[in-house]
């Protein structure tokens, strides 16, 4: 039995390292509590316990860098801890080998950014080299916090002194004055958010502190090029003597496709017969393979090149060094801005030119996502239509809707309903779009105590995001809260059972379409079809219902059956 002293300063002072072996002087307060004389001379205080039938010592401070005070409150906590059922000496160990955030960086890197564009994991690299791994490269990943990632983020937003990019790239430039980089923080923000999901699903830590993170205000250039710039651009593009760089452009015009896509496109990616340009995965940012429809006129640029450019090149437009494509037309692009008298413009804007004439035209929110190549229908929103018969809408409008929902941020409309007299300014947290033959912006009503409204995008005569972000509700469900209607109206007065009953000549049709999210289809034992779905916007049913001519019968609710009653014809012919 080890003898047992009161632990003192002048007891570990006093104390003599004996010769090939190490000793303890255990203490007479605390069980456990002892100090550790090393045959070397050094001094620790120690720990011992017993924990599942096995016996532990735990070496948890060094004497004279912790008093002798200090260490009787450890070993103090360390005894309740064992008294609790713990083992604090398993303790220390799992976090001693619980992975770090470089950790965490590496394998992220390894196992997710690879599988990215290269353009991406050249950016993503550069955030986590740069933002990330300096903060952050030796803590647990279980000690980062949510206040840890919105401080790195305001951080980043803060901006850095950067060399300028307008001077001679030598060691003696100097550099610009810090400029706020908001957009570069929310970037940060989707990588770390992303990362620690990952983290989750390694079994790194348990929940996601970079989940709702602030996200700052981002008010990108939202640039259309007009008719008559587009005939100015046409001619610059005609009258400059690098007609290869032209033909990109040219290209870019006509199928809204990314300058790099046409850079890369080779011959054999087109099917002139059938007039479809096949962009490989690699070339697209999605990473998948596109298939687009090409115009005559893409089609005759085709055939010119295929004359122009030596055979045995596969590149629509090589570059000038051998077997490579072209890599770079931004001095071409400014010198056809100047010549066609253009400012302030963006190669990219070619392609939001592109889709904005295609709503113009009529294309459905599907079509344009598809000829663009979105994989995302939020990134497609800015350019949502619907064919046929249609309230028109401005693009601008459009834009600014689209890109509050994207920030998010607040938007400021001028608006008039039915009940205005005049047009009233409303500051609105938009929650989505319902496109129908009148759109509506689903939005909260910040004048309102935030009540969920809908506002008919053709009453808004202005519309802008303004700084103020905000956070989305989680509870909302857009597709929810449009199936409360059957249209784009709701009236909750009307919002009642529907049943309707198709005749057995055209209840094989009406099989084919979805009426309601929620409805309810009964054959019944004459060949018909019995139609039941919950919703309002009892006009619009009937402007439907007028389709079908007397091949259907509606059965509730009441006023809607009067609403179409004495409109039924049978002479229609055909039913939708």
């Amino acid at each position: 039995m080890p003898k047992r002293v009161r632990l003192t300063e002048k007891v570990l002072r006093d104390a003599i390292p004996v010769e090939g072996r190490d000793y303890q002087i255990f203490d007479d307060d605390i069980r456990g509590f002892a100090a550790c004389i090393y045959r070397g001379g050094g001094r620790a205080f120690t720990f011992d316990y017993r924990y599942a039938g096995r016996q532990r010592r735990m070496t948890f401070a060094r004497w004279p860098e912790w008093s002798v005070s200090a260490a009787r409150d450890r070993a103090r906590e360390l005894r309740r801890d064992v008294d609790l059922g713990r083992d604090p000496l398993a303790e220390r160990d799992l976090i001693r080998e619980a992975p770090r955030m470089q950790d965490l960086i590496d394998r992220y890197l390894k196992e997710h950014v690879v599988r990215l564009a290269p353009v991406s994991v050249a950016d993503q690299k550069s955030m986590i080299e740069k933002m990330i791994a300096p903060h952050w490269g030796r803590k647990l990943v279980t000690e980062i916090t949510r206040s840890d990632v919105e401080k790195l983020l305001a951080k980043v937003a803060e901006g850095r002194a950067r060399p300028h990019k307008a001077r001679p790239n030598n060691r003696a430039r100097k550099l610009q004055g810090v400029k706020p980089t908001p957009v570069r923080a929310n970037r940060v923000g989707e990588v770390l958010r992303k990362m620690f999901n990952l983290a989750i699903d390694w079994g790194m830590r348990e929940d996601n502190p970079a989940n709702g993170f602030y996200r700052r205000p981002e008010t990108p250039r939202e640039r259309f090029l007009t008719i008559d710039e587009i005939d100015r651009l046409a001619a610059a593009l005609d009258a400059d003597e690098d007609q290869r760089a032209a033909g990109i452009i040219r290209i870019c015009m006509l199928t809204g496709a990314r300058v790099g896509e046409v850079r890369q496109a080779r011959f054999e990616q087109f099917n002139l017969e059938q007039g479809i340009w096949t962009k490989p995965a690699a070339t697209t940012k999605q990473r998948k393979l596109h298939r687009v429809p090409i115009s005559e006129d893409v089609a005759a640029i085709v055939r010119q090149r295929r004359l122009l450019v030596p055979k045995k090149s596969p590149w629509l437009f090589p570059g000038d060094v051998p077997g490579q494509p072209v890599k770079e037309i931004r001095r071409f692009w400014m010198r056809v801005q100047k010549a066609a008298q253009i400012e302030d413009a963006r190669i990219h804007d070619l392609r939001h030119t592109f889709a904005s004439l295609l709503v113009s035209g009529g294309a459905s929110l599907e079509m344009i996502g598809k000829l663009l190549g979105h994989t995302q229908m939020q990134t497609t929103l800015r350019y949502a239509c619907r064919p046929g018969p249609r309230v028109k809408s401005h693009p601008e409008i459009m834009g600014a809707i689209s890109q509050a929902l994207k920030t998010p941020c607040t938007l400021r409309i001028m608006y008039r309903s039915a009940r205005d007299t005049e047009v009233r300014e409303r500051e609105v947290e938009p929650c989505g779009v319902l496109l129908g033959i009148r759109p509506y912006l689903v939005a909260r009503d910040l004048g309102n105590g935030r009540a969920l409204r809908r506002y008919r995008i053709d009453r808004i005569e202005k519309a802008g995001i303004t700084m103020q972000a905000f956070r989305r509700d989680p509870e909302f469900d857009l597709k929810a809260y449009a199936a409360q209607s059957f249209g784009s109206f709701h009236s909750d007065a009307e919002h009642t059972r529907i049943i309707w009953r198709f005749t057995p000549s055209a209840a094989e049709t009406a099989r084919e379409f979805l009426f309601h999210p929620t409805q309810e289809l009964t054959d019944e034992l004459d060949g018909g079809l019995r139609v039941e779905f919950t919703a309002s916007g009892w006009v619009e049913m009937a402007w439907h219902l007028y389709q079908w001519g007397d091949q259907v019968e509606v059965i509730a609710p009441e006023p809607l059956r009067a609403m179409v009653a004495g409109y039924q014809r049978g002479d229609l012919g055909v039913v939708p």
